[in-house]
C-alpha cells in the first residue's frame, strides 16, 4: 500500500459488499479510526468490526455502534488464574494474597481531593488505566511500574530525595540515618521481617510527608515530631503510650493505627474537620473514646478488639456524617449513651459486646441503618423504639442466649431481607421463680417448659417463642433459627407469609413434626433440618423447595444418616 490513502481505497474495493469481521487491537489515535473503520458502507452486510481500547472518549468521539466495557475475572478466578501463571498451582501463596487487594474508591479520593487530584481518577478511568469494581480500585499494574521509574527517576542515586518511598531498605536506611529527607512526601513499608529500631528524629526532618504507611518498629528513645502535613497515617503496631505533643492533625484525612499502645488518645484529637476514617482496632490499652464533638466529616469509626474499652462518649451523636460504627468484641463495654441518632449511620456493629445488656432508645432520624450486629451480646430484649429502623435490611441476634421471646415489633421491618437467630436458645431470668411465673403470655409449650424448669432448678434452656404472624416481613430473604430450641408449636405465625425468603434452617431444633404451613413457602427454598434429633417425619415438604438437608436426624423413619432432597424427589 503507498499511504494511508492508498490502504483507505483498497479496502473499500476489496471489502466492499464481502461480510466480513474485522479486529482492531489497542486502538489509541483517532486517526487510526479514521483510516480503517471509517464508514459503514465499506463492508457488506452482516460485517462486524470489533475495537479494543483503553481510550473510552477516543471511542465515544467516533461515535462507534456500541461501547462495552470488557468485565474482569471474580476477584477468586483472578487469583487462581494469576497463581497457575506464577506458581503453577491453583491457590495463592498465603504471603501473597495481600498484594493483590485494591484500593477503596473513597477512600483515594478522600485522600486525593484535597490535594488537587481528585479529577485525575476520573481521566485514569477513562483511560482504562484504572477500574472501579464494588467500591473498590484497581491499579494496572502497568502503571504502577510506570509510576516508580518515574519516581526513582528523580533522584537515583539519592532515594532520600525522591517524593515517594517504598522499598524497605531505603526507608530504613534515611530514617537511621537522618538525611536527606525533605522532598519525601510518601512513605510505605510493606514487609519488614523483623522490628527496626528507628531514634527519636527519625521524622524530624521529614516536613512534607503526607503520607505513612508503615510497621514492626521500636522507637525506645520515643518520638518527637511528625509531619503536620499528613493526610493519611497508617501506623500498625504503634509502640508509644503518646503521640508527639507538637503533631498537629488538622490536615489527617485517615488515622488508622491498629495494634497501637495508647491508653488515652491525646487532647490534640480535637477540632479534625478533614478526618474521614478513625480506626483504632485491637488497642487493648484504649479505655475511652476520644470527645467527638469536633469530628464533624468522620465517615467510618472502628473500634473493634479494643477489649478493655468501657466508655464511649455521648458526644458520638454529634457525628452527622458516620456510616460505619463497629464495636465488635469490645468486651468490657457495658453500657452505650441513651441516644446515638445518627442519622446517616448505615452499619452498627456491637457483635461480641459480652457485657453489653441493653440496647439504646431509637429515634426516627435513623432510618437509613441497614445492617445492624448484636451477635453475642448480652442484651436481654430489644426496645420497642426499634420498629422506627424501618431500612433495615440486616439483623444478626446469633448467640443471644439472654432474648427469651421473638419481638413482636420485628415484623414490622419490612424492608428485612436477612435475620440470623442461631443459637438463641436462652436461660429462662432467676426472677421467674420468684413471681411464679404468672406474667408469661405465650403458649402451652412455654407454661409446659416453666413448670419443667421450676422442678428442675438446673434450668434447661427454653426455647424461642415466634410471633403470631410473619406478614410483615414480605422481604425477608433469609432465616436462620438453628439452634434456637425450637418445640413443636413454636410457630404460631404462618410460613407461607414469607414470600421472598429463599432460605430457612431450623436444624438443632426439638419439634418431632414440622409445621404445617410449612408446605406453604414460596419460590426456590432451601431448606436445613441438619440434627434435628427429635424429628420423626417429613410429611409436608414444600414442593417449590430447591434443596432439602436433614442430616443427622436420627429419630426420622427409615433414617439413613444423610437425607437430601432435590426438585423433582418425592
Amino acid at each position: 500500500m503507498w499511504g494511508v490513502r492508498g490502504g483507505i481505497d483498497v479496502i473499500g474495493k476489496r471489502l466492499h459488499n464481502r461480510k466480513v469481521l474485522i479486529v482492531l487491537d489497542d486502538v489509541d489515535e483517532k486517526d487510526q479510526l479514521d483510516a480503517l473503520a471509517r464508514r459503514h458502507d465499506w463492508l457488506g452486510p452482516g460485517s462486524r468490526i470489533i475495537i479494543t481500547s483503553r481510550d473510552k472518549h477516543l471511542l465515544e468521539r467516533s461515535h462507534m455502534d456500541m461501547i462495552y466495557s470488557a468485565k474482569g475475572l471474580e476477584d477468586d478466578k483472578t487469583l487462581e488464574l494469576f497463581s497457575w501463571t506464577v506458581f503453577k498451582k491453583p491457590r495463592l501463596e498465603k504471603d501473597f494474597v495481600d498484594l493483590s487487594k485494591g484500593e477503596g474508591e473513597n477512600q483515594v479520593a478522600d485522600i486525593l481531593k484535597d490535594s488537587g487530584y481528585y479529577k485525575d481518577i476520573e481521566i485514569l478511568k477513562d483511560k482504562s488505566l484504572i477500574t472501579i469494581s464494588g467500591r473498590k480500585l484497581w491499579m494496572h499494574d502497568l502503571l504502577q511500574e510506570i509510576g516508580k521509574e518515574i519516581v526513582s527517576r528523580e533522584a537515583p542515586q539519592e532515594p532520600g530525595r525522591c517524593s515517594r518511598l517504598w522499598n524497605d531498605m531505603d526507608v530504613f536506611s534515611i530514617l537511621k540515618n537522618n538525611t536527606g529527607m525533605e522532598f519525601v512526601e510518601g512513605m510505605v513499608i510493606n514487609s519488614s521481617p523483623h522490628k527496626e529500631e528507628l531514634n527519636v528524629e527519625a521524622f524530624s526532618k521529614i516536613k512534607r510527608l503526607r503520607l505513612i504507611k508503615i510497621y514492626n518498629v521500636q522507637l525506645p528513645q520515643g518520638l518527637n515530631y511528625l509531619s503536620n502535613e499528613l493526610r493519611m497515617m497508617d501506623w500498625c503496631d504503634y509502640p508509644l503510650k503518646s503521640m508527639p505533643i507538637s503533631f498537629q492533625l488538622t490536615n489527617l484525612v485517615e488515622l488508622i493505627m491498629p495494634h497501637n499502645y495508647i491508653k488515652q488518645l491525646p487532647t490534640g484529637f480535637a477540632n479534625l474537620d478533614k478526618l474521614k476514617l478513625m480506626d483504632l482496632s485491637d488497642s487493648q490499652h484504649l479505655i475511652n473514646t476520644p470527645d467527638f464533638n469536633g469530628f464533624p466529616n468522620l465517615k467510618r469509626l472502628i473500634f473493634q478488639g479494643c477489649t478493655r474499652l468501657y466508655k464511649i462518649y455521648p458526644s458520638i451523636g454529634a457525628l452527622k456524617r458516620l456510616t460505619l460504627l463497629n464495636l465488635k468484641d469490645c468486651k468490657h463495654l457495658h453500657s452505650l449513651p441513651h441516644e446515638i441518632n445518627i442519622e446517616s449511620l448505615e452499619i452498627f456493629i456491637l457483635s461480641g459486646c459480652s457485657r453489653l445488656r441493653n440496647f439504646l432508645e431509637i429515634e426516627r432520624d435513623m432510618t437509613r441503618l441497614l445492617e445492624l450486629y448484636l451477635d453475642g451480646t448480652a442484651i436481654e430484649e430489644l426496645p420497642s423504639s426499634f420498629k422506627h429502623l424501618t431500612g433495615l435490611i440486616l439483623l444478626n441476634l446469633q448467640e443471644c442466649e439472654n432474648i427469651s421471646s421473638f419481638p413482636q415489633f420485628i415484623c414490622s421491618l419490612t424492608s428485612l431481607k436477612i435475620l440470623n437467630l442461631l443459637g438463641c436458645n436462652s436461660q429462662p431470668p432467676k426472677s421467674w421463680h420468684f413471681l411464679g411465673l404468672s406474667f408469661i403470655y405465650a403458649t402451652l409449650v412455654l407454661w409446659k417448659n416453666s413448670f419443667f424448669i421450676a422442678q428442675h432448678p438446673e434450668l434447661e434452656p427454653i426455647n424461642l417463642f415466634m410471633p403470631r404472624s410473619f406478614s410483615g416481613l414480605r422481604s425477608l430473604v433469609s432465616l436462620d433459627l438453628s439452634d434456637c430450641n425450637l418445640l413443636d408449636g413454636a410457630f404460631l405465625g404462618d410460613l407461607g407469609c414469607l414470600s421472598s425468603v429463599q432460605f430457612l434452617n431450623l436444624s438443632k431444633s426439638n419439634f418431632t413434626h414440622l409445621p404445617d404451613s410449612i408446605s406453604q413457602l414460596p419460590k426456590r427454598t432451601v431448606l436445613y433440618m441438619d440434627n434435628c434429633s427429635r424429628l420423626q417425619a417429613l410429611p409436608n415438604l414444600p414442593l417449590s423447595a430447591q434443596f432439602v438437608m436433614a442430616r443427622g436426624c436420627a429419630s426420622l423413619q427409615n433414617y439413613n444418616e444423610v437425607v437430601v432432597w432435590t426438585p423433582g424427589e418425592t
